[in-house]
């Protein structure tokens, strides 16, 4: 299989996890490593939903409102969409 975007390297095979005979793909590496993972990201939105790359910014918030926040990049023209809030 081909490995189009390099991203092999980041993901590690698991023999018999959970159980006998199944290899377990553990992506952590991916997620912690943040080229790799905007490239993801970025191939999963544009080959499977549609959207293009000049739409996509994929970008962590942390919103503290005194610093700007997710207020700040709505203002900029950035339409953010929350996708986990603590």
């Amino acid at each position: 299989m081909r490995d189009r975007l390099e991203l092999k390297k980041y993901i590690r095979n698991v023999d018999d996890f959970p159980t006998p005979g199944i290899k377990f793909r553990d992506i952590t590496s991916l997620i912690e490593t943040p080229e790799p993972f905007r490239k993801t990201c970025a191939e999963l939105l544009t080959e499977n939903f549609g959207f293009e790359k000049s739409d996509i910014l994929i970008s962590w918030i942390i919103d503290l409102p005194e610093l700007g926040g997710s207020k700040l990049k709505k203002d900029q023209g950035y339409n953010i969409e929350t996708l986990v809030a603590y």
